[in-house]
């Protein structure tokens, strides 16, 4: 999204993170760390439209997690009070 707010073709942008992914999978299949970040970085289809150092924030899952992981603790103690 940060691409296509700075111009880019969105259509163009989700199949190069398309593609990225699944170089990415392949890596994390492997039992390697997973590499997107680093692959985004280093592409230029995607550094003409967000700089390397603008891709941190973005690979930061939890501003995209909400209210999840205080949902999870909640469901987990009502499992282990009826255990």
């Amino acid at each position: 999204m940060a691409a296509v707010k700075a111009g880019a073709d969105r259509q163009e942008m989700h199949e190069v993170l398309r593609q990225l992914s699944l170089n990415a999978w392949t890596s994390v299949q492997q039992g390697q760390p997973n590499p997107l970040q680093s692959l985004a970085a280093a592409d230029e289809r995607v550094t003409r439209w967000v700089a390397p150092s603008e891709l941190e924030p973005l690979f930061n899952v939890s501003g995209y997690t909400g209210s999840a992981e205080r949902r999870a603790r909640k469901m987990a103690e009502k499992i282990k009070a009826i255990q």
